[in-house]
């Protein structure tokens, strides 16, 4: 489970990035990582360069910049599946909270026995998440090659030509540009994308 901590308050960002780190040492089957971000350009820039979002995002609604709120929207309108929580002092905000299909609302200070159970609610709920193994297509001397994209390590351009390195025995597979997905941002003279799984 991926968690991303978007809050400008110091303290209340490290105090509920310890509560997320416990919550994984006493549940050790349990895959999670947590990135703690001071505003909301930060997050959206990562979200950008990984190709991918969070599985649960715990924003603050006083954010400066882009408020929590408005980060929620922009989240939903890129398509974004991640639950969004959000922590705040701020009582007064619950209703627009909910308007951006928030899953929950937690005062500050954010008690563990709180954040346990959204912790627990995601967990679960990603448990049941049917997985999606996204694939790409390249044509190929010997015709239609189809590669998990898990499997991709990098692609780079050769004369004009892509070329997918894999894991699975770190082979190339060349395609003409127009037919690749897009990776990220592309670079003229050399492509390398990380993939990250």
């Amino acid at each position: 489970m991926r968690v991303a901590i978007c809050d400008n308050t110091p303290d209340d960002a490290a105090d509920i990035a310890a509560m997320v780190k416990e919550y994984a040492s006493v549940h050790p089957d349990i895959a999670l990582a947590v990135s703690v971000f001071s505003e909301s350009a930060a997050l959206l820039e990562e979200i950008e360069q990984a190709g991918s979002g969070y599985d649960l995002y715990l924003l603050d609604i006083l954010l400066s910049g882009q408020g929590g709120i408005e980060l929620a929207r922009t989240l939903r309108r890129r398509n974004d599946k991640g639950r969004i929580v959000f922590a705040t002092k701020s009582p007064d905000c619950a209703l627009p909270a909910f308007s951006v299909k928030a899953s929950d609302y937690l005062l500050k200070p954010v008690t563990r026995q709180a954040l346990f159970s959204v912790l627990e609610d995601t967990s679960e709920s990603l448990a049941h998440r049917p997985l999606v193994r996204r694939q790409i297509s390249f044509r190929t001397p010997g015709g239609l090659q189809t590669v998990l994209l898990e499997d991709v390590v990098y692609v780079e351009v050769r004369g004009h030509m892509p070329a997918a390195n894999c894991a699975s025995i770190l082979r190339h597979a060349a395609a003409r540009p127009q037919d690749l997905p897009p990776f990220g941002r592309s670079e003229r003279a050399r492509l390398r994308y990380a993939v990250h799984c």
